[in-house]
């Protein structure tokens, strides 16, 4: 299990998901690829991020809705 991986990718979509962003399919589906290009640049691989949150487009569009 990787905790790093979480801790990334819940820090990165706070500070990434645009303010009244709709939890929309094509939004949640560029940040789960920019979110996964910037933990590779980070040192984080994408099957750390993965063992922990499942799917991140998954992730990404859940963190959209908690956040409208």
């Amino acid at each position: 299990m990787s905790v790093r991986g979480f801790r990334f990718i819940d820090q990165w979509l706070s500070e990434n998901i645009p303010d009244g962003a709709w939890p929309d399919r094509v939004l949640a589906s560029d940040l789960a690829d920019r979110v996964l290009i910037a933990a590779e640049r980070s040192g984080i691989s994408a099957y750390e991020i993965d063992e922990e949150v499942g799917s991140v487009f998954s992730a990404v569009l859940r963190s959209m809705k908690e956040r409208k």
